[in-house]
Formats: C-alpha cells, sequence, structure tokens
C-alpha cells in the first residue's frame, strides 16, 4: 500500500516562509560578513492555562518555582512555594522559597510617625559643615557624640538603640 499525500506530508518537516526571520544562537553584528544587523527576536511571553495537578515531590516543586521565575511569573511562583510547604514542611529549600516569597506582612499600622527623624534630619541641616569628615549619632534632634570612624563613635556610645548614625562627606 503507497502512503497518501496527507501521510507524506505529515512526516516532511514544516518549513517557515523566507519572509520570517528566524532567531539565531547569538544576535548578528554589524561587520560579520559586511551584512546589516538582525534584528533580535525576543518571545513574547503567552499566558498558559494553569494545571491544578499537585506535583509529586519537593524537587518538582522547586523546579516548578524556578520555571515560573524563568517566565517572570512572580505570583505563580510565590503560589507554588506556598503550596509546596504546605505539602512538604520538612524540605528546607521549599521552607526558604516559601518565606521569602510571602507576602510582606504589615506588623503595626496604628503607631503614629515618629518625630525625631524630623529633628535629627532638621539638625544636620543646620550643623553639616560643623561635622564634616565625621560620624555623629543624633537622638531627637540634639547630637549625642561624634568621632572620624564609625568604630569610634561606637566605642563612645553604651547603646545605639534610638540613635540616627550617620557619616558626613568631606
Amino acid at each position: 500500500m503507497k502512503p497518501t499525500r496527507q501521510a507524506k506530508a505529515l512526516r516532511k518537516p514544516a518549513q517557515e516562509p523566507a519572509s520570517v526571520p528566524r532567531p539565531t544562537s547569538r544576535p548578528s553584528r554589524a561587520g560579520d560578513d559586511d551584512r546589516p544587523a538582525e534584528p533580535r527576536i525576543v518571545p513574547f511571553p503567552v499566558a498558559r492555562p494553569r494545571t491544578e495537578v499537585a506535583l509529586p515531590d519537593a524537587a518538582a516543586y522547586v523546579a516548578a518555582i524556578r520555571a515560573a521565575f524563568l517566565e517572570e511569573a512572580h505570583l505563580r511562583a510565590r503560589e507554588l512555594a506556598t503550596e509546596g510547604h504546605q505539602r512538604f514542611p520538612d524540605d528546607p529549600e521549599l521552607a526558604r522559597y516559601a518565606y521569602v516569597l510571602a507576602p510582606p506582612k504589615v506588623l503595626r499600622a496604628d503607631l503614629p510617625p515618629d518625630p525625631s527623624g524630623t529633628l535629627d534630619i532638621l539638625w544636620l541641616r543646620e550643623h553639616v559643615d560643623e561635622y564634616r569628615g565625621q560620624w555623629i549619632a543624633l537622638k531627637d534632634g540634639k547630637l549625642v557624640a561624634h568621632a572620624p570612624s564609625v568604630r569610634e563613635l561606637k566605642e563612645m556610645l553604651p547603646s545605639l538603640k534610638g540613635l540616627f548614625l550617620t557619616g558626613i562627606a568631606p
């Protein structure tokens, strides 16, 4: 029995028309064979339908998270990390991804703004020329200490809690 035309067509590889530029392993440069540079073809990311199939093991989740990053699907990577960590809580790599990709948490939104930061900046604007080349420590808009190096400044202070430390360029 002879193969039909349709069967022959299925066996032949499809050929692109000559007018469609083909991606190359590297973009050609001006001066290569004295040809003008070809435009680089960058594929546009295409949304793929999500499959809701649980992955078999932790390594598969890690691979899927990395693939999501390559596709710049960051929210999908977050979902995969959360799901993978829930299914495999003992896997350290999934735990790290779940922690790093978790949504940010606002710990306290009911606190008033700290006015001491504004006072420190105002003091700094007024006295910047007096302390050029020095490290300074401020608290509530008042100078606590100054020294030529941050190490010396830290040695002078019993605690750094609540202080604004900065170096002033010479």
